[in-house]
């Protein structure tokens, strides 16, 4: 019973951060990556696909990373 209970709050909190950061990032006020970024942790708690596309989206991040330290020392 707990576990479903938890994996419901889990569920409703990551919805609700994910709707904050997309209203952050239409308006300008709230920060929108940072909510939905945190949404997307919440979230992966409970579900093995959004724990799968954090993963993704950190091997791209190490990836656009390294890109970038590379055009760094060239400029």
């Amino acid at each position: 019973m707990w576990g479903t209970l938890r994996k419901g709050v889990a569920l409703f909190v990551g919805l609700l951060l994910i709707g904050l950061g997309i209203i952050g990032m239409i308006l300008p006020l709230v920060p929108g990556i940072p909510f939905f970024l945190l949404g997307l942790g919440v979230l992966s708690a409970s579900s093995r696909r959004i724990r799968g596309l954090l993963e993704d989206l950190k091997r791209r991040a190490r990836r656009w990373r390294r890109s970038f330290r590379w055009i760094r020392r060239a400029g």
